[in-house]
């Protein structure tokens, strides 16, 4: 299977339209088969730049920065039926192999199950509220 690439902000884009247009939050699943179905993905790793100015950065720039960060697909594809829906989704966006910190766009409208992790994280509001459930 060649390499399939969407970014943050294609997924965000849909999951925003489902919201606002039809009241309903979608799994980051049934968005990655819906652009895979519509071959609405690329086979070339989207660029971002390697060490980005983040204090240089508009709030702007800095969101757009965030908008454009790939998430390979190809794992969610090969392994539908074979592991949980929680453990698709963080191998497929969180490439923590290589990163001691990383930075991500939390996205809005999401439906998202209870869950479990294996790893610390730290959610900054950076416009507007939310609401952020957790147990000990």
């Amino acid at each position: 299977m060649i390499d399939m690439y969407i970014t943050s902000g294609m997924l965000q884009s849909i999951l925003t339209n489902s919201y606002l247009n039809h009241g309903k939050k979608r799994s980051f699943e049934d968005v990655v088969i819906e652009l895979y179905k519509k071959k609405n993905f690329s086979t070339i790793k989207p660029r971002t730049l390697e060490k980005p100015f983040w204090t240089y950065l508009s709030d702007d720039e800095f969101l757009d920065l965030l908008n454009s960060t790939p998430i390979y697909i190809n794992t969610l594809l090969e392994n539908m039926s074979s592991i949980n829906s929680s453990e698709k989704k963080e191998a497929i966006r969180l490439p923590r192999q290589h990163n001691d910190i990383y930075v991500t766009k939390q996205h809005n409208y999401m439906y998202t199950k209870m869950h479990s992790q294996d790893y610390f994280q730290i959610i900054y509001v950076f416009k507007g509220n939310c609401e952020f459930q957790f147990e000990k």
